[in-house]
């Protein structure tokens, strides 16, 4: 460990299909760590931030990430990007280092060195999907993503709760490459299959394209979309009558009413200028990440890898998204249904404490 700083790793994507994720995460980063270093760092250590480009292809993330780790140059690693980014590196690296994974994701990650704080399919579909079929009677399903790791799992799971329940059915499943800019294939085939809702687990701009085309399709505008990767600056850019009828599931948004959320809106407006990015659900994960290493630095007194594993099952600690509780790697904690209106989300249904795996 580094003597008189902690160095952490910031792999976020500032260009790429999920490039419009990044400034806002990076603006939580800073705006935690500045917290965090006035507050005296991390055992009386102040922090460093070294900033990463996830938007980039695995391999080269990969690369980099391996030769700052060989070199020993960083303490700890916080990602948010795609589950591809996170499956290169742990390929490519025996890593000795905690690192910190704050997106939603498969599920069932094992190795040794990964705390995931982000949401799991469970987490975001268990509850969610039976209250949008009863709730808003979204009976024929069609979900569409991009084809990689994280979709096909996701997907995997909606079948399940999907099949699960007598009044659904799913009427077609579809995976795009990266940057597809033509969706009319897709909507014609929700057309002719009379689609009610189209779970779609599209990455960044590809979301922003499919639900404009969707939207400026005739006698298309009407079907509920369910984004389980939207968030805010997705949502502006989508335009806010193209986002009518666009429901998101995560743990965080920024009408939580608890103090330590309410804190944070006061810090972030305090901090970003009017013209900064928006802050979005991804961008408070990464702020989370933050809390999590300093409520966990604490029970240990250590930032090695070893010591984030013996505290980590069992941490409870409260932040903007609430409560939460640290379990086998993953965290429990409310998952909220939202529904946007505008350029914002408002929640619609929670619901508490729910676990990431069965």
């Amino acid at each position: 460990m580094s003597m008189s700083t902690i160095k952490i790793g910031i792999i976020v994507p500032m260009s790429g299909t999920a490039g419009i994720y990044g400034p806002s995460c990076s603006s939580c980063i800073h705006l935690a760590v500045e917290k965090l270093n006035k507050e005296g760092g991390l055992l009386g250590k102040p922090i460093e931030t070294t900033f990463i480009d996830g938007g980039q292809k695995p391999n080269i993330v990969a690369d980099n990430i391996k030769m700052f780790v060989e070199h020993g140059f960083f303490d700890i690693l916080i990602g948010l990007h795609d589950s591809d980014v996170r499956r290169a590196i742990l390929e490519n690296t025996t890593l000795t280092i905690p690192y910190i994974y704050t997106s939603p994701y498969e599920g069932n990650e094992k190795n040794p060195a990964m705390f995931m704080i982000g949401e799991t399919p469970k987490q975001q579909l268990q509850d969610p999907i039976p209250w949008l079929i009863e709730t808003l009677n979204a009976k024929k399903w069609y979900l569409l993503g991009n084809d990689y790791c994280w979709p096909h799992s996701l997907n995997a799971s909606a079948r399940h709760y999907i099949n699960q329940h007598s009044q659904a059915e799913l009427i077609g499943t579809h995976y795009v490459p990266f940057g597809t800019e033509d969706y009319s294939p897709y909507i014609d085939a929700m057309r002719e299959e009379k689609a009610d809702i189209v779970l779609f687990s599209l990455v960044g701009d590809d979301a922003i394209s499919f639900n404009r085309q969707l939207y400026d399709t005739p006698d298309m505008g009407h079907i509920i979309r369910f984004g389980p990767l939207m968030e805010e600056n997705t949502l502006l850019a989508i335009g806010s009558t193209a986002s009518n009828e666009i429901y998101a599931a995560t743990s965080y948004h920024t009408g939580l009413a608890n103090a330590q959320n309410t804190v944070f809106l006061e810090e972030y407006k305090s901090a970003i200028t009017q013209n900064g990015p928006m802050l979005t659900s991804l961008g408070e994960s990464c702020y989370e990440a933050l809390i999590f290493i300093k409520n966990i630095s604490v029970t240990s007194n250590s930032l090695s890898l070893d010591s984030f594993a013996k505290a980590s099952h069992g941490l409870a600690y409260n932040s903007p998204r609430g409560s939460v509780r640290m379990e086998h790697r993953h965290l429990v904690q409310d998952i909220h249904l939202l529904k946007a209106q505008d350029f914002h989300f408002q929640a619609v249904k929670s619901f508490d404490q729910v676990t990431p795996s069965n």
